[in-house]
């Protein structure tokens, strides 16, 4: 469907139709520049109300409240109050209850601590005949003249261009805030409301694509989850394999290897070689958002504490337990995380063997220490496992690894929809 819909935009190429006022990208049968609204005459708004998290709840009420932080952090920009988790105004509190929301009203988070939420905004598209209303720290707008089509002014919220009008107009020092009057001066330009319906539904289309995705992505997850607890308990196995599983303790079939203490000092920008530090070690990702880099190798660094693709590591500090397998070159190993050299197991199984929530969880008791607890090499090494024979290890790595490669291949496609989808954003609107 979404495919299909794709052919029908249009994409004005000569000079001659240029103009600030007809997007980019343009469905098939329709024409003509788009229109600026009457800036502060397009909205009704009301008074919100200012209760805290203290003053909601999940299990009973009347009237449910959106309050901003939910804004900034889980819900849709187009708000479906049967697919949202949306808290009631407890019982004993009392408040202005008139200003009930309604279909197609815009409830917007006026307060932030950054420019990236400042604004951020959700459509209401269904109440499913609920009561609520607009909480703390939160604007409500309501379409005078209904010139706004379902879903389009949530979507047309969430576009680059009216982001960057709303950091424009966002005021504060440590806390950002915008007022009623500061949003009512920015201009919409819009089309009629057939292209707006069209430019909608295309974009809800792939929004339910994109959720697809995740949800098939979150139960295969589940799936492993589960299937990995049955399998190392030995709750279930796999046909032809009926020895017992030895007991061994890890030191017995790999060594752990310590980091190299790096001077920050000779840390450059750019450098030639990034340095993996605890942060880095997620829990089964090696997450490279965030390092430091050096253009030449310590004369006294070790030849295991330069890193290659495939390498275990494991943290040993703060969050303690997390593995990971290093999936590129160049890299160096720094103190309080470890590299786990395997001797005697298959590499793979014993990674998923380790990545267990109770491998995590008896790291995590060993630990000692403060705001950031450590966890000692013999604490590791430590730890007992139950080992099948070889073949079994191989059995199981593969089935593993093949859930693995389904939940990355799904991780690729919710990344290219969503990239997708950003590009759909600037291209359909103005």
């Amino acid at each position: 469907m979404i495919l299909k819909t794709l052919k029908q935009l249009n994409h004005p190429m000569s000079p001659t139709t240029h103009s600030s006022h007809i997007p980019r990208l343009r469905f098939s049968g329709f024409f003509g520049e788009w229109e600026e609204t009457r800036r502060g005459k397009e909205f009704t708004n009301f008074p919100t109300n200012s209760i805290s998290r203290d003053g909601l709840n999940y299990e009973e009420g009347e009237i449910k409240n959106i309050h901003y932080g939910d804004i900034h952090t889980k819900f849709n920009i187009l708000f479906d109050i049967t697919k949202e988790k949306v808290p009631y105004i407890n019982l004993d509190i009392k408040f202005n209850q008139s200003n009930i929301c309604d279909k197609g009203d815009i409830i917007v988070a006026d307060a932030s601590e950054d420019y990236s939420d400042i604004g951020k905004a959700i459509e209401i598209t269904n109440i499913d005949n609920q009561k609520i209303v607009a909480g703390l720290h939160t604007l409500h707008f309501r379409s005078k003249d209904k010139i706004f089509a379902s879903g389009f002014l949530g979507y047309l919220l969430k576009t680059s261009s009216f982001r960057r009008k709303i950091q424009f107009i966002a005021q504060g020092a440590k806390v950002l805030g915008i007022s009623v009057k500061e949003f009512n001066k920015i201009g919409f330009i819009i089309p009629e409301k057939q292209e707006q319906t069209k430019i909608a539904s295309f974009l809800s289309a792939v929004d339910e694509k994109i959720q697809s995705l995740t949800d098939l992505r979150t139960a295969w997850a589940d799936y492993k989850t589960g299937i990995m607890q049955q399998i190392f308990s030995q709750e279930i196995r796999f046909p032809g394999f009926t020895d017992e599983w030895e007991e061994k303790k890890l030191g017995e079939v790999c060594d752990l290897k310590n980091g190299y203490a790096f001077e920050s000092s000779n840390y450059v920008e750019g450098g030639d070689y990034k340095i993996i530090t605890i942060s880095n070690v997620q829990n089964g990702q090696l997450n490279l958002s965030s390092f430091n880099t050096i253009n030449s190798l310590p004369v006294d660094i070790k030849n295991y504490q330069i890193l290659k693709k495939g390498d275990l590591l494991i943290s040993m500090t703060g969050n303690v337990g997390r593995v990971c397998i290093v999936n590129q070159n160049n890299l160096l190993l720094n103190q309080r995380v470890g590299k786990l050299e395997i001797k005697k197991i298959n590499q793979i199984f014993f990674y998923q063997l380790i990545r267990q929530n109770k491998f995590v969880f008896k790291m995590t008791q060993l630990a000692q220490g403060g705001a950031q607890p450590n966890i000692g090499k013999f604490d590791i090494l430590g730890y007992k496992l139950q080992i099948p024979s070889l073949p079994e290890q191989e059995k199981i790595a593969n089935f593993l690894s093949s859930i693995d490669d389904k939940i990355v291949e799904l991780d690729a496609q919710i990344q290219i929809a969503k990239q997708w989808k950003i590009g759909l954003l600037q291209g359909l609107f103005i």
